[in-house]
């Protein structure tokens, strides 16, 4: 795909884009409607950040065995032992990059939490800046930013032949918000200003104007997970500003305003990526036209996109808008050849005059935003439409096709308080199974459901079986209390369940499944007045209304009077009286303990229908006597 690089006549990329009325006239746009995101999550946190925006790391949604977004599943990846220097601080990193030479390798250790201020350094030439994301399930080094003043500013700017892989960089702005026109800084968090440099396996999010800017011929940006860079008018998880040969491949982006954009004099190949979540701010993929008001409407030099996902039906900065995923704004100098992607968007392209809200629209701006009647340079087939699954498994993105997907996949929940519980839910055939044992942990007869409860500082890991005919193995995941998922090492996202397959709640009740709860009741002889009894459930009691008959065919129901305390470690202690051939009925879940009976030889337990003693009934109520 090569072109020799034209300049824009006038590229002022810090322009909104937002900027076009129906006149054609140039408006900024500084009011928005109320947004109303449903389903987006409005909490999450993220490597220690705390977010107000869905700050998605999962790669819950992802097709499970393909290598997509980089993390666990990912296999090029750069050791501590390969370094030339480890850092760990601010102050360290910044020494050792400008001290190192081509070929060197500065890996920064996969601990570190480094806030860079507005610290500016420069990746050398043939310089490879490098931590394990992905490890044995290490997250990668953390580098955040909250600084800097002016435009396109940014922590890091990389020369030639520079790789940067398995990091974290973050900026300060992932939530969604009105761009300021008069604002003079625009951040980014990498710029590729040098040719041939590669970004693999990375996380990025937070930043006005794009997690990447390239700049330059033959970027490879591949396995890395770019998300919550929303800004309306930048918003950028790819913009190319410059450059062709432009690769973008297996990349899981979520929640950018554009996931991968063009000013117009770029080429680029955008394949093999997942663009998740329900809802996005606008398009995802898609190039502007250099400069309309200057009569250049040129979009793009040769734009290649296939075998792509494309998730997002919503668009929070439009009203009525059904969720275009395409955009190619102007004129391609070759060509936009979009094929064999799969579009949840179910709207088809037709004529552009009529495919507004078609899943790929082409927009020339040559009469304000009026679309033309004829596609000009844009080519598209073999695409599929629509949210239901594909016939091809050579459509959306790819299962990896160069390993087995029918492997494995972990789920691991990690409590940072006591009593946390949790229920898992999978498809036929995930069979859970338990990576360590786990006191209280339940798993049902078919494999499919899990639960558990978690003490402060617990992590329990389920292992599940990948199939590869679907997209989601895990269908609903509920946490209750302070603790967090991981799919793989990376951390899940809730808010993408339940999915449609989920059974419901009704089953998400785990005194009763850990412990089968059994009917305990007390029955007095007919002429026995008073008959008190005591005793103690260490899990969960309920009172019966409707327990059955006594022997003597009168009611067994326990009443107001009789009590149920819960105690300061959490037991319930019970206690009450029957007499004259009545009887009191309870639904224990856990062990019965420290049961008395006032007058032994007047009343009597029944567990289940079966006469027991107050010494039997630890025994047969504990955990260990679950089947």
């Amino acid at each position: 795909m090569a072109k020799k690089q034209i300049e824009p006549e006038s590229a002022n990329e810090l322009i909104s884009d937002r900027e076009a009325e129906s006149d054609g006239t140039f408006q900024t746009v500084t009011r928005r409607t109320s947004l109303k995101l449903g389903g987006v999550a409005l909490a999450a946190v993220l490597g220690g950040v705390s977010s107000s925006a869905a700050m998605s790391t999962s790669l819950d949604e992802l097709p499970v065995g393909s290598q997509i977004g980089g993390g666990d599943t990912y296999e090029d990846t750069v050791s501590a032992s390969e370094a030339n220097v480890v850092v760990q601080t601010l102050e360290e990193l910044k020494e050792e990059l400008e001290s190192a030479n081509y070929g060197d390798v500065v890996f920064v250790d996969g601990d570190a939490e480094i806030n860079l201020g507005d610290t500016y350094m420069t990746i050398p030439s043939g310089v490879t800046l490098a931590s394990n994301r992905g490890v044995d399930g290490a997250k990668g080094a953390h580098l955040s930013t909250n600084g800097y003043e002016g435009k396109w500013a940014g922590p890091f700017n990389a020369e030639s032949d520079v790789r940067v892989t398995g990091l974290r960089i973050s900026g300060k702005e992932w939530e969604y918000r009105e761009i300021d026109n008069e604002a003079t800084t625009s951040r980014v968090g990498l710029a590729l200003k040098g040719p041939n440099c590669e970004v693999d396996n990375v996380e990025m999010w937070g930043y006005n104007f794009a997690s990447i800017r390239v700049a330059a011929d033959e970027a490879h940006i591949h396995h890395s997970h770019i998300h919550h860079n929303p800004i309306d008018g930048w918003g950028y998880g790819i913009h190319c500003a410059r450059g062709q040969d432009i690769l973008i491949e297996y990349n899981h982006m979520v929640f950018n305003r554009h996931s991968v954009s063009n000013t117009g004099i770029a080429g680029y190949e955008v394949r093999n990526n997942f663009f998740g979540g329900e809802t996005a701010p606008s398009y995802q993929v898609g190039t502007h036209a250099v400069n309309p008001r200057k009569n250049d409407y040129r979009g793009g030099t040769e734009l290649s996109i296939h075998h792509n996902t494309f998730v997002p039906t919503t668009h929070i900065d439009e009203e009525g808008d059904t969720g275009r995923h395409i955009s190619i704004r102007g004129f391609p100098e070759d060509v936009a050849d979009i094929h064999h992607n799969w579009f949840y968007n179910p709207t088809e392209p037709t004529a552009p005059s009529e495919s507004k809200d078609g899943a790929i629209i082409q927009i020339p701006r040559t009469n304000g935003w009026a679309h033309i009647t004829e596609w000009d340079n844009v080519t598209f087939s073999d695409n599929h439409y629509g949210a239901d699954k594909p016939d091809s498994d050579d459509i959306g993105a790819p299962v990896d096709r160069e390993s087995d997907v029918d492997g494995t996949f972990t789920y691991s929940v990690e409590a940072n308080e006591n009593a946390v519980e949790y229920y898992l839910e999978a498809r036929d055939g995930v069979d859970w199974r338990l990576e360590d044992s786990a006191e209280e942990t339940w798993v049902s007869t078919d494999g499919t459901r899990v639960a558990g409860r978690m003490a402060a500082g617990e992590t329990h890991t389920w292992t599940g079986n990948s199939l590869s005919s679907e997209d989601f193995m895990v269908i609903d995941v509920t946490i209750d209390g302070d603790a967090v998922g991981y799919v793989n090492g990376n951390e899940s996202n809730l808010d993408l369940y339940p999915q449609p397959e989920a059974t419901g709640g009704e089953w998400k009740h785990l005194d009763e499944l850990l412990y089968d709860p059994q009917k305990l009741t007390v029955i007095a002889e007919p002429n026995a007045e008073e008959c008190r009894y005591e005793f103690t459930v260490d899990t969960k009691v309920q009172k019966l209304s409707t327990g059955g008959e006594t022997p003597d065919g009168k009611p067994i129901s326990a009443e107001d009077s009789d009590e149920v305390t819960e105690t300061n470690d959490g037991k319930f202690n019970v206690s009450g009286t029957t007499e004259n051939g009545y009887g009191d009925a309870f639904r224990v879940s856990g062990s019965v303990s420290e049961a008395t009976l006032r007058d032994s030889d007047r009343s009597w337990f029944e567990l289940n229908g079966e006469r027991v003693s107050p010494e039997e009934l630890p025994e047969r109520t504990g955990l260990d006597s679950k089947e």
